[in-house]
């Protein structure tokens, strides 16, 4: 038997079968689970799309399993995706809007469209309502996520976007983070 002979139908069976969930298969966990690692696995691009519109669903709720096959399966190229997820007016937790904050953020000095996004985000003005603290906002959050992934060509990629974002913000708290994170 020729080792990858039904790769291509297992493929197509698993795409389906994430497209088209039975009764039974929503009642199981780890259904999706088995099935994105399976396209996760061999690296399968093709189901990108479909997978970005089950990145929310109905009811508004991130899938943390079209998540994590997005996020490894294109790296960097899933900015734009996640960009466009944060941003759903579906999404009702702020939890799940800041992992998708996250994500984006790790790609900061990386991809053009999450250097955007990290601006974007650093023009608006902090947030803070009585159930909303300082150190949940948006902005708090992108400057913390910078750490990750920082080697030395990113690093110096990030400190210049930092730079060019300081003049913008008038929040005093925000420009001391914004000077440490700098450093």
């Amino acid at each position: 038997m020729a080792p990858d002979q039904y790769k291509s139908l297992a493929l197509s069976v698993a795409k389906d079968l994430l497209l088209n969930p039975s009764e039974e298969s929503l009642k199981d966990y780890q259904h999706k689970t088995h099935l994105y690692s399976f396209l996760t696995r061999h690296r399968d691009l093709d189901f990108a799309k479909d997978a970005q519109e089950l990145l929310i669903d109905a009811a508004g709720k991130l899938d943390r399993f079209a998540l994590n096959y997005l996020t490894t399966v294109l790296k960097a190229d899933v900015v734009p995706m996640l960009a466009k997820a944060h941003d759903d007016p579906n999404i009702k937790s702020q939890w799940e809007r800041q992992s998708l904050l996250s994500y984006i953020m790790r790609y900061v000095g990386m991809h053009p469209g999450a250097d955007e996004f990290f601006k974007k985000i650093m023009s608006q003005p902090v947030e803070q309502t009585g159930t909303t603290s300082y150190y949940q906002s948006p902005q708090y959050k992108a400057l913390s996520y910078l750490s990750y992934n920082a080697d030395q060509e990113t690093a110096t990629k990030r400190k210049a976007l930092l730079e060019s974002v300081r003049p913008s913000v008038t929040d005093e708290k925000l420009k001391s983070l914004l000077d440490s994170t700098g450093r």
